[in-house]
């Protein structure tokens, strides 16, 4: 499914998911996840800059398999919707 999973990442590395989890915390200062949904952001934002996808094919695009919290994760993080931001981009 292209989902990346604790248990999977863990592995990889030759840790319990929970070791792996303290030490990747220690490290990055955020939980996997995270950071994971942090790089999704950032790839959204440069498509969102630079391409007229909608905003459904870019959430697809990198990742989010929900449009809706496409959105709402969005809106939390940057503080305005992901329309509003292209349009604050310059981009229509």
């Amino acid at each position: 499914t292209g989902r990346l999973r604790l248990g999977d990442l863990a592995g990889a590395c030759g840790l319990s998911p929970a070791h792996f989890l303290r030490c990747y915390q220690r490290a990055y200062g955020l939980t996997p996840a995270a950071d994971i949904q942090r790089l999704r952001l950032e790839a959204a934002k440069v498509l969102l800059r630079t391409t007229s996808l909608s905003c459904g094919e870019i959430a697809a695009q990198v990742g989010f398999y929900d449009a809706p919290f496409f959105n709402k994760v969005f809106r939390r993080r940057e503080g305005l919707p992901p329309r509003a931001y292209r349009l604050r981009s310059g981009i229509s």
